[in-house]
């Protein structure tokens, strides 16, 4: 069952399609619907929505709508929304929605339970945020050591990602952070569709650095998979010589390069 958790929103839960000022004097609204079973969430959910309140009417209509995230039903999944403040994950502002699974069934997305995060932005100058972050694994300050294996490690996870239901985007980059123990040992890392049991073209980067290393992709935009996958990261070591290691923030940047 899905729980929707409100910690320091407890009294702005009005406030999720209100008022929030944006650098051309349009609000930023924000929604939470009912999703239901369908293919973006197989047993239900929640979908938010959030967008620029184009007419002034304090109403998020269809057609104002710029941003989608569903949150899908489970096993005490639950999840909490925060205000995101101007900053790198949104220059305008916007919102942090936090999602993962309450184990110890006390109502509160605990650190330790935290699966995912991601960023809902604000409209800017031209209505739209051109940058959003999406992170894919997030262990800040937290070394993961992996070994040597012919299939590599899978780490991370960011659910139900659509390319679609970020309007306007045209360049997606995958950025990581890793390094290896022995200069002679190259460490990689891509994309992983779990869905699709499938590779993303274009995601590949590497490094035989021994310091934590910040790789960026190529723009894999039109390599990304139609319709809604999971997706994670798959590490992986030229030969079994040494371990390698991930740390700090993966995640996806999702431009709108023509505005």
């Amino acid at each position: 069952m899905k729980k929707l958790l409100f910690t320091l929103l407890a009294l702005t839960a009005i406030f999720f399609a209100c008022e929030k000022e944006v650098i051309d004097g349009k609000n930023s609204l924000m929604d939470i619907l009912d999703e239901p079973i369908s293919e973006n969430c197989p047993t239900g959910g929640s979908r938010i929505v959030t967008g620029l309140d184009l007419n002034d009417n304090n109403i998020l209509e269809d057609n104002e709508i710029e941003n989608s995230k569903y949150i899908c039903n489970g096993s005490n999944s639950i999840f909490e929304v925060l205000p995101e403040p101007i900053g790198d994950n949104c220059s305008s502002g916007g919102y942090k929605i936090n999602s993962g699974i309450d184990v110890n069934a006390n109502n509160i997305l605990d650190s330790n339970e935290l699966l995912n995060s991601e960023y809902l932005c604000n409209g800017g100058v031209e209505g739209f945020d051109k940058q959003i972050r999406l992170n894919i694994y997030d262990q800040e300050g937290v070394n993961i050591y992996f070994n040597y294996s012919s299939s590599g490690k899978i780490i991370g996870m960011l659910d139900h990602f659509n390319k679609d239901y970020w309007s306007g985007i045209d360049s997606v980059i995958f950025v990581t952070h890793i390094g290896t123990g022995k200069s002679s040992n190259r460490i990689s890392a891509e994309l992983y569709d779990v869905t699709n049991n499938s590779i993303i073209e274009n995601s590949f980067v590497s490094t035989n650095s021994t310091t934590y290393t910040k790789l960026e992709s190529q723009n894999i935009f039109n390599k990304l998979p139609e319709g809604t996958v999971n997706l994670a990261i798959r590490l992986k070591l030229e030969n079994s010589s040494s371990s390698g290691y991930i740390r700090k923030k993966s995640y996806l940047l999702l431009y709108r390069n023509n505005l």
